[in-house]
């Protein structure tokens, strides 16, 4: 089967090592659960612009490079890598394609076939100029592993699966055909 996979809070903790570098930075006092929506601005305060641009000086950050795996990712994608082909599919902005790729190179390496960069639904970058779930119908994937609601109702809409993994901003809603799962434990049970 062929499987996507995004990297920001699916693979690697994002907005854990955002909230660190933030709140190292500009002195708050930031926490997981204050990002009830993927719109950061919400959670930090001040203007959608205001938001993009501390996430963009976050790219440039070494907190940015060291961003760490969630417990069991590595594990679980090696042994789907096994039986199945594995795609990335990401909407970062792609002038991250460097960074993108020495994180994937550091702790998935030749785990994935092939690295797409979909249009951002949030930034509104155009990237591919397609969405996710174009994406995964060009790649006949079985489904989408990802933790933004709004990537996996997409999907579904568009005869594509989705293993969403929780997270406080993807807990307004759920969709018939998504399958939430805590941790990459649970994803190992469902797909393994």
């Amino acid at each position: 089967m062929n499987f996507a996979v995004d990297i920001d809070d699916t693979l690697l903790d994002f907005v854990g090592t955002y909230i660190v570098f933030h709140n190292e930075t500009f002195k708050t006092n930031l926490k997981k659960e204050d990002f009830k929506t993927y719109s950061f601005n919400h959670a930090r305060g001040g203007t959608m612009k205001q938001a993009v641009s501390s996430v963009r000086q976050f790219y440039n950050t070494d907190f940015f490079k060291e961003m760490k795996p969630f417990p069991g990712a590595i594990e679980i994608i090696q042994e789907l890598k096994e039986n199945n082909d594995l795609f990335i599919v990401t909407s970062r902005p792609y002038n991250m394609k460097n960074g993108t790729f020495d994180q994937l190179s550091k702790y998935f390496l030749n785990m994935f076939s092939e690295v797409f960069f979909s249009s951002n639904h949030y930034t509104r970058a155009k990237n591919s100029g397609k969405t996710k779930a174009e994406i995964c119908n060009d790649l006949e994937a079985s489904l989408l592993i990802d933790d933004s609601l709004v990537y996996s109702k997409e999907c579904v809409k568009n005869g594509v699966g989705a293993i969403l993994l929780d997270a406080p901003w993807n807990q307004n809603g759920s969709v018939e055909g998504i399958t939430r799962a805590k941790d990459w434990k649970e994803i190992g049970g469902l797909l393994l």
